[in-house]
């Protein structure tokens, strides 16, 4: 069994298409790995970039907020999404 993880930055452009746009529609679609998929995206907080707006307008002032966000765009199972904080905060 293949796990397929598409990594992005939280600033990065096309976090928040990330699931559907890239791991679903291109990388899920390996036979090795079920269907099933990982977005990883590294959160630097405060000492980074902003992270990227929402499509809704928002801006997530968290990991927490951003995983948050990321799981509710879908409903299938095999998809998850990860936030690693990688900023320092406590």
């Amino acid at each position: 069994l293949k796990c397929v993880v598409e990594v992005k930055l939280a600033h990065s452009p096309d976090v928040w298409t990330a699931m559907s746009g890239q791991l679903d529609h291109l990388y899920t679609r390996d036979p090795d790995s079920s269907g099933y998929g990982i977005l990883l995206v590294v959160w630097h907080g405060a000492q980074g970039r902003q992270p990227t707006a929402h499509p809704d307008g928002t801006r997530p002032a968290s990991p927490a907020a951003m995983l948050s966000a990321l799981k509710a765009q879908t409903q299938d199972a095999r998809l998850t999404a990860v936030v690693i904080d990688v900023s320092g905060a406590r």
